[in-house]
C-alpha cells in the first residue's frame, strides 16, 4: 500500500502491480491492481530519473527566478535547490550525442554485473498556452533501451499528474502512463523516484545546521579492468573540485511516516545553490549517499551550473549507480519546431 502520508496523486509499484490512488486512472497500459508488462514499467521509471538528472539538472535561474537575498531561510534555501535541480524556468536546453561523447548512465550491483545505457534528452519550458508547464523527451540510442523513447508532459495546475508516452520499439506502439511512487526505486538500482524527481521541499522540514567549509573530494564508481567497455574506460575518477567551498549544511526530515529514511543531510554550495554531497538516514544510520559534480556555465547567475556526474551508493550492499554528462553534449535555448513535442517524434524513432 502507498504510505499514507503520501501525496493525494500517487501511485505504488510492487513486484509489478500497480496500486492505483484516486486521481489517477491509467490509460492505455494498466488499469487498477492488474499486472502490467515489467518492461513497460522500467521504461516509464527510467525515464523519471532521467528527466530530472540527465536533462532538468543543467537548466537555470534565468527566468522569473531572481537572486535571493541573504540570509536565507532553511526552507528558501531547500526552494533553492529544489528549483536549480528541476530547472523549471530556462526555455529549452538539450543532451545530444556530439563525436564520440555521448551521456551515460551505469549501474552495478556487487554480483550482478554492470548495466550501460546511452542516451539523448531534451527539455522545453517556454509555453504560452496557460496549460503546460514543460515537456521532457528521451531518446535511448544503446543498451538494453536501445530505440525506446519517452516523452513527458507536465501541467501548470498543481493538482494535475504529468503524463508520459513511451514509444515501446518491440511492441511498435506507444503507451500512455503515469509517474511512480517516490520511494519505488529505478529499474532496481539505488535512486529513487524521491531522489530525482517527485519529492518537493514541503515534502520535509528543513533545518540550517551551521554554514561550512566542504572539506572532501567526491567519490565515483570505480570499474575493474574486466568490467571496463569502450564507452566506460575514462571514467570520472571523483573530484576535489568542491573542497574548500563554503557550503549550507541542511538537515531535511521527511514528513512520511514509516519511510525508507528519517532524515538526510545535503551540504549546498552557498553561491550556485548546487548539492554536492546528501547523505541519508535511518535511524541515525547512513543508508546512503549522493553526489555530484558541478561545472558553471560562467554566467552572470552563479546557479547557472551543469553537472559534470552523479553518483549513488548504498550503505547496505554496495550498490552503485552514475549518470556522466560530457559538457560537449549540452545544449541550451536549441530551436526545435512544435511538432517534435508530441508522439508523432516518437513513433519515428528506429530501433
Amino acid at each position: 500500500m502507498c504510505p499514507k502520508d503520501a501525496s493525494r496523486n500517487t501511485a505504488c509499484f510492487r513486484g509489478g502491480t500497480i496500486i492505483c490512488t484516486v486521481g489517477m486512472p491509467f490509460l492505455a497500459v494498466c488499469t487498477n491492481h492488474i499486472n502490467c508488462q515489467d518492461k513497460t514499467m522500467q521504461y516509464m521509471k527510467l525515464f523519471i530519473f532521467l528527466k530530472c538528472i540527465v536533462v532538468a539538472q543543467i537548466v537555470s535561474a534565468e527566468m522569473n527566478h531572481p537572486y535571493p537575498e541573504r540570509p536565507l531561510t532553511a526552507e528558501k534555501i531547500a526552494q533553492e535547490v529544489y528549483f536549480n535541480l528541476h530547472g523549471m524556468h530556462q526555455k529549452n536546453a538539450a543532451i545530444r550525442k556530439t563525436g564520440g561523447e555521448v551521456a551515460l548512465i551505469i549501474n552495478r550491483l556487487p554480483g550482478r554485473g554492470v548495466n550501460i545505457n546511452t542516451l539523448e534528452a531534451f527539455l522545453k519550458n517556454d509555453f504560452d498556452d496557460g496549460v503546460t508547464e514543460s515537456k521532457q523527451l528521451a531518446i535511448f540510442k544503446s543498451g538494453k533501451m536501445k530505440g525506446t523513447g519517452i516523452l513527458m508532459t507536465n501541467y501548470i495546475e498543481s493538482d494535475r499528474y504529468p503524463s508520459i508516452s513511451i514509444w515501446l520499439p518491440s511492441m511498435r506502439k506507444v503507451r500512455r502512463i503515469v509517474a511512480p511512487n517516490q520511494a519505488d526505486k529505478w529499474m532496481g538500482t539505488n535512486m529513487t523516484y524521491g531522489d530525482v524527481y517527485l519529492r518537493k521541499p514541503e515534502h520535509e522540514s528543513h533545518e540550517l545546521l551551521e554554514t561550512t567549509i566542504f572539506a572532501d573530494c567526491l567519490d565515483s564508481i570505480h570499474l575493474s579492468e574486466d568490467e571496463k567497455t569502450k564507452r566506460t574506460k575514462k571514467l570520472p575518477q571523483g573530484s576535489c573540485a568542491p573542497k574548500g567551498k563554503e557550503v549550507y549544511r541542511l538537515k531535511s526530515t521527511t514528513k512520511f511516516k514509516d519511510w525508507w529514511y528519517d532524515y538526510r543531510l545535503t551540504d549546498i554550495d552557498i553561491n550556485t545553490f548546487s548539492p554536492y554531497r546528501s547523505i541519508y538516514y535511518k535511524d541515525d544510520k547512513s543508508v546512503k549517499i549522493i553526489e555530484a559534480d558541478w561545472k558553471s556555465l560562467d554566467k552572470s547567475d552563479p546557479r547557472l551550473t551543469v553537472p559534470t556526474y552523479v553518483y549513488s551508493k548504498s550503505i547496505k550492499n554496495g550498490q552503485e549507480s552514475m549518470l556522466i554528462i560530457p559538457f560537449s553534449t549540452i545544449e541550451l535555448n536549441t530551436d526545435l519546431p512544435e511538432r517534435f513535442w508530441s508522439e508523432k517524434t516518437l513513433r519515428k524513432i528506429k530501433r
